[in-house]
């Protein structure tokens, strides 16, 4: 028999292929948000580690730009031909022309003047008139200390070298006896700064322990977004002003101060390396007479006695350290010989120096 009805679905049937579309969709929905969120979440922290690594990138130069500043002022301080005499000091290096006449000092500590003819001026101190310590913009103290507890750090000097150690009447003189051999500071320089409490109570701290406060200020150097270096201006106002020493850029919206930096370059020719230094009497042909002259001549050095090879680092004496003020202990053998028991690659024995 024939069916002339039209075929429908049920409700149940419509309403079961619309969940399951609804249920596909969400699930489209979802996926594509994690995508997306998941997307965002790395470009952001490839973004964050990009800034990180242009941040380092950008401190490590301008860590640079100090060392860079140095090593130009010890080229242009060494390399003025062979009629200049030159000589280094900590934080400078002084040049004299043919005459011996004093000609320029070259500053290797972060300064707004360089190169100056007025060779005093390292060592004009940093008195109460300049009043550096109450002007934080203008300078730091590059040896300022870190107090944990009632340990006291100094990052350069500790104040109380040139009290401490104290060591015995016999082995120094009247007037250098008492801590690191030939050290000393500016102690009344301290006793103001005490005075005035520019320092506060992290020196009053210090001063118990060290004797007072061993301030290095230097100035700081900024630098502006296009490389330009320069120093602030002290005229005491609110504003400061820049004032170039390198670059000829000026400080505005669009190149504003990026960074600052400040530094001191020590002279290491008379610092002592542990690893290598013992002392001795180096070998040599006798060049005058005597019996230390012809002893010296006469016992040659032997297998590793480093300390009597010509030109050794091993050469360079420890006894200002552990014996300040015996001038002649390399005549003392047995005091030599304890020196080289406490060194890392020299022995003792063999010619015993000679």
């Amino acid at each position: 028999m024939k069916n002339d009805k039209p075929f429908r679905s049920s409700g149940s049937n419509v309403r079961s292929r619309r969940g399951i579309a609804l249920v596909t969709v969400l699930t489209v929905v979802s996926l594509t948000t994690i995508l997306v969120l998941t997307f965002f979440s790395l470009s952001m922290s490839e973004h964050r580690a990009s800034n990180l690594y242009s941040n380092g990138l950008q401190a490590q130069q301008v860590g640079e730009q100090a060392i860079n500043m140095v090593i130009a002022q010890i080229r242009e301080a060494t390399t003025a031909g062979r009629t200049n005499a030159w000589a280094s000091q900590p934080g400078a290096i002084r040049r004299w022309d043919r005459t011996g006449s004093p000609e320029f000092l070259y500053k290797l500590y972060s300064d707004d003047v360089m190169k100056t003819t007025d060779h005093a001026e390292p060592f004009t101190d940093f008195n109460q008139s300049q009043n550096w310590s109450s002007q934080p913009a203008h300078y730091v103290d590059l040896n300022e200390p870190v107090i944990r507890g009632e340990k006291v750090y100094y990052p350069i000097v500790h104040p109380a070298a040139a009290d401490l150690p104290q060591w015995p009447q016999a082995l120094g003189n009247e007037l250098d006896r008492d801590g690191v051999e030939g050290f000393s500071y500016n102690s009344e320089f301290t006793e103001i700064l005490n005075d005035q409490g520019l320092i506060g109570q992290t020196a009053a701290e210090v001063a118990n322990v060290g004797g007072g406060h061993l301030a290095m200020p230097v100035k700081w150097i900024y630098q502006l977004a296009d490389g330009t270096l320069g120093v602030l201006d002290e005229s005491g106002s609110d504003s400061y002003k820049f004032m170039a020493i390198s670059g000829a850029g000026t400080p505005s919206e669009d190149n504003q101060m990026v960074a600052r930096f400040a530094f001191w370059a020590d002279d290491e020719t008379t610092k002592l390396n542990l690893n290598t230094a013992a002392g001795g009497l180096a070998w040599d042909v006798p060049k005058a007479g005597g019996e230390m002259d012809m002893s010296m001549g006469r016992y040659q050095p032997a297998q590793k006695e480093f300390q009597r090879y010509p030109g050794h680092p091993a050469t360079t004496h420890l006894s200002p350290v552990l014996a300040p003020g015996v001038l002649d202990i390399v005549n003392d053998r047995d005091a030599m010989e304890m020196i080289y028991e406490i060194t890392p690659r020299v022995v003792g024995g063999g010619s015993e120096s000679g």
